[in-house]
């Protein structure tokens, strides 16, 4: 009988790694004076928004961003963004565009507690807190924590995490195209809720104090008291969740 050995050699290959570079330019805009609204239309953008972080006025800083594997493409993806950041009467303007995916201009804004923003972001994430007023907000993913007022908050393709204290009348509304909607309200108010979900995807719905409340599929409604506090969610692809705060 004859035995055969196969000898098998591995020979290193070459690897190559790449490393991302990101040239950025970064400035701080201080708006003086009382402003009662912010006013966003920005592409390729992170907005952050913090109420009660100064006493008047609204501070901006701007990051202007660009990354590639190479220094100098980086620089070229840089210097196709453009942004401005002006005041008119009671209200501060940002707005923001870039030729280049890999690219963007990030904003980080601190302002007094009181503020409402309409705010539409193409490609970019809304992060907002601590902030009192009426929010519009359209955005790849919004979160918001610490909020008092009322809210309609769309995510295109992310998930909506919302903790609002809603005024006596207010209108909460929150929708994703695909995504988890999540919300907090306080305990014990006059709701009048209805939400929609996704029946492919879970729904958790803690009680609110309701008066009474029906489910059917995906499909909930619920009242308490006067009902005076409408809310509504509405939600593809993506987890339905409401906590009792």
């Amino acid at each position: 009988m004859t035995h055969f050995r196969r000898l098998v050699t591995l020979l290193p290959l070459p690897f190559v790694f790449l490393a991302c570079e990101t040239n950025e330019v970064t400035e701080t805009i201080v708006f003086e004076g009382d402003f009662a609204a912010l006013f966003a239309q920005l592409d390729h953008s992170d907005l952050t928004v913090v109420g009660g972080a100064v006493g008047s006025g609204l501070e901006v800083k701007v990051t202007s961003w660009g990354t590639a594997v190479a220094t100098d493409k980086a620089q070229d993806r840089l210097d196709g963004n453009s942004y401005t950041a002006t005041a008119e009467g009671e209200v501060v303007s940002l707005n923001s565009r870039s030729t280049e995916n890999r690219a963007g201009v990030d904003f980080d804004v601190r302002s007094p507690e009181f503020l409402s923003l309409d705010v539409a972001i193409a490609s970019g994430h809304a992060h907002l807190e601590y902030l009192e007023g009426t929010h519009l907000v359209t955005a790849s993913s919004v979160r918001g924590e610490g909020l008092i007022g009322e809210i309609d908050a769309y995510a295109e393709s992310g998930d909506n995490v919302i903790a609002i204290w809603p005024y006596e009348n207010a209108r909460i509304r929150i929708e994703t195209w695909s995504g988890d909607n999540v919300l907090t309200l306080p305990y014990g108010l006059d709701y009048d809720l209805t939400i929609v979900g996704d029946p492919e995807y879970a729904m958790d719905i803690q009680d609110l104090g309701f008066d009474v409340a029906y489910a059917s599929g995906a499909a909930y409604v619920a009242q308490r008291g006067a009902a005076t506090i409408r809310v509504e969610v509405f939600t593809s692809g993506g987890d339905t969740t409401i906590y009792a705060d």
